[in-house]
């Protein structure tokens, strides 16, 4: 663990009204953060570390964790937004909401798969749509309405971007208003169904949609 880890760590509060004070929603704990990095849970950190105290950890501790790219939110540039590409605009992105997976196409090779949570079945919007927009560290208007029946409400508050964002680092949004493909706070409930419409990613594999697909791109909805 390295002093600059500490710097996404700090305490935010759970209730949205709250969120919408701070600048910034980062991650709460050290476990929740090398968890994210690396592609697993607390739980599992928990389980290959059983002699560390995460509570007191201190910079230059060594910690097991899985054997996969890390995850390097520094690297995540602020408010950057991806325009349409003569290649990844001609792409095609398939969401499979009975498999929860989205795949990637190009014309019929698959480019890449991830997995996803779709939406419960009442939100699921199926059908054909174009991705418009792009952006990492997006914003997040909190509307209990939306959630809980698909249709803005007259209160809502505006959060802040960070990990623990409902829509986690990154924004996909597409022809259908209100819906897109997104990251979230709570990368151990992908692959079931908890979303008000959108879809939603592990950040790891959100963060990386700008490099295989972009706005112009076709999104269909199965």
């Amino acid at each position: 663990v390295q002093e600059t880890d500490f710097t996404f760590i700090s305490d935010v509060p759970y209730k949205p009204a709250e969120q919408a004070k701070v600048k910034y929603l980062a991650y709460r704990t050290l476990d929740e953060f090398v968890a994210e990095r690396f592609h697993t849970d607390e739980r599992f950190l928990a389980k290959i570390n059983p002699e560390l105290d995460w509570g007191s950890a201190k910079a230059g501790a060594v910690i097991k964790v899985p054997n996969v790219t890390p995850f390097k939110i520094e690297d995540v540039k602020k408010n950057q937004s991806f325009g349409e590409d003569e290649q990844l605009s001609k792409r095609m992105a398939i969401v499979d909401t009975s498999q929860k997976l989205v795949a990637i196409w190009e014309g019929e090779k698959i480019v890449a798969t991830f997995p996803v949570t779709p939406g419960r079945e009442r939100f699921i919007h199926r059908g054909s749509w174009t991705m418009r927009n792009m952006i990492t560290t997006p914003e997040f208007r909190w509307d209990k309405s939306m959630l809980e029946t698909g249709e803005r409400g007259k209160e809502f508050y505006q959060l802040p971007p960070g990990p623990n964002s409902p829509v986690g680092i990154f924004w996909a949004g597409l022809s259908k208003a209100g819906i897109g493909l997104h990251g979230t706070a709570l990368p151990h409930t992908i692959g079931r169904s908890r979303s008000a419409g959108c879809v939603r990613l592990d950040n790891w594999d959100a963060v990386r949609l700008a490099a295989m697909i972009r706005p112009g791109a076709k999104v269909e909805m199965r």
